[in-house]
């Protein structure tokens, strides 16, 4: 899940005093070097469109979590925290932690 769609995700489910609280912890969390936060660039945005060439089959499956599997792929990540099983379903080895 990208990051933008994260924020938003947390906005949706928690009040807006405990998401502000949660999203200032993860970002301090960030500046101390504790989570890893990574951008996307254009090579990576491409690596995406591939995959979403690749997976035409599956319309489901949103841009960002086409962008979200080839970050994971260029970094040899294989687990995701998720509740989404399209991480499952593409064939790229990628295993999903409920």
């Amino acid at each position: 899940m990208g990051r933008s769609d994260s924020l938003t995700l947390v906005f949706r489910r928690e009040h807006f005093g405990e998401a502000r609280t949660f999203i200032g912890r993860l970002l301090w969390a960030v500046e101390a070097g504790e989570v890893r936060m990574e951008r996307i660039t254009s090579r990576r945005f491409e690596a995406a469109w591939t995959l979403r060439q690749k997976f035409q089959d599956k319309p489901g499956i949103s841009f960002t979590d086409l962008m979200s599997m080839a970050v994971m792929q260029e970094l040899e990540l294989t687990c995701v925290l998720t509740g989404d099983a399209h991480f499952e379903h593409v064939g790229i080895d990628l295993q999903r932690v409920p």
